[in-house]
């Protein structure tokens, strides 16, 4: 009896000690990121500001598909050179479409470019753990978003990164806007 108590006892600690699960468990729980660990885009944080731009943007541009589709109602083109090389069949140009959710697929800078030129207006959105991050929105994204967009205010405890373009007028630029997906409905 008692020595079996002590024994079950000497096992818990000893799991506890040396496996500090229950840490990253409580921790979660109360929404308490531990260590070196990135918190989650928190989308529903995010959307009260996020609300009157996507009433009135022309296309939504982000790097992660379902959050932003599920708590901001809104996910038009997915930026991700990893899931674009993932389709079965990559589309010319640098566009495909997920079979998954029926909607466009971008992989590169180039084509993440023309966007920005040929649609009048969009959001890009990011959540925190995809910044400056390979395959996300890389240093040489942020440094063409900084150029064509300006950051939208989003409250910090969301860790989601917005910017914002918008046009009046066709860019004096010559760019090739065929082959990209046309500006979505709604």
């Amino acid at each position: 009896g008692r020595a079996g108590g002590v024994v079950i006892a000497g096992a818990l600690l000893s799991v506890l000690l040396f496996n500090p699960f229950w840490l990253r468990t409580a921790s979660l729980l109360a929404m308490r990121p531990i260590g070196p660990e990135i918190p989650d885009a928190d989308w529903r944080r995010a959307a009260p500001a996020l609300a009157p731009l996507l009433a009135e943007t022309a296309v939504v541009v982000d790097t992660e598909e379902l959050g932003p589709l599920y708590h901001l109602g809104r996910h038009d083109i997915l930026f991700s050179p990893s899931k674009f090389f993932e389709l079965p069949n990559p589309g010319r140009g640098g566009v495909a479409i997920d079979p998954r959710t029926g909607r466009p697929v971008i992989a590169d800078r180039e084509t993440l470019e023309r966007l920005l030129l040929c649609y009048p207006s969009g959001l890009f959105l990011a959540p925190r753990m995809h910044w400056r991050r390979a395959h996300f929105a890389d240093e040489a994204v942020i440094a063409l978003l900084e150029r064509y967009a300006e950051p939208v205010a989003v409250p910090s405890e969301s860790h989601v990164f917005v910017y914002r373009w918008r046009r009046a007028s066709p860019p004096d630029l010559v760019v090739d806007c065929t082959g990209l997906p046309p500006v979505p409905t709604r």
